[in-house]
């Protein structure tokens, strides 16, 4: 800022008084304002860029979550006894009435909620 304010010929050292050089310190200060504009529409496309790609990634990869039911013992049933068998049964006779789908694995989880605090801590 120094700069804009005095200014000297290196080779007589006499100043420039500020309102003779009024123009130039306009047209730097529009041009460091242009650069900022410019540099926070960049921010703004490029952290857009970066969350598609991230969302498009997330929609390429698979995960077991994917394809999970989660609850506890489930709504559907009213005859679930919580044990390991019957929950398995249970969820296997949901999906095919109401879904038409095979269940190919049923992997009963309880209280995982621990692991998860576990995971967003790493």
């Amino acid at each position: 800022m120094g700069s804009f304010l005095k200014y000297a010929n290196p080779k007589d050292k006499n100043f420039t008084e500020v309102s003779d050089r009024k123009a130039m310190i306009t047209g730097y200060m529009v041009l460091v304002m242009l650069a900022i504009l410019v540099m926070f529409i960049l921010l703004i496309w490029l952290r857009k860029k970066i969350f598609d790609d991230a969302e498009m990634v997330d929609n390429l990869a698979w995960t077991p979550s994917d394809f999970c039911l989660k609850g506890n013992c489930p709504d559907f049933s009213t005859a679930c006894d919580y044990s390991n068998k019957s929950i398995e049964e249970e969820v296997i006779k949901h999906m095919k009435e109401k879904f038409e789908a095979e269940v190919e694995y049923v992997n009963v989880s309880y209280d995982i909620e621990n692991i998860y605090e576990l995971m967003a801590k790493e």
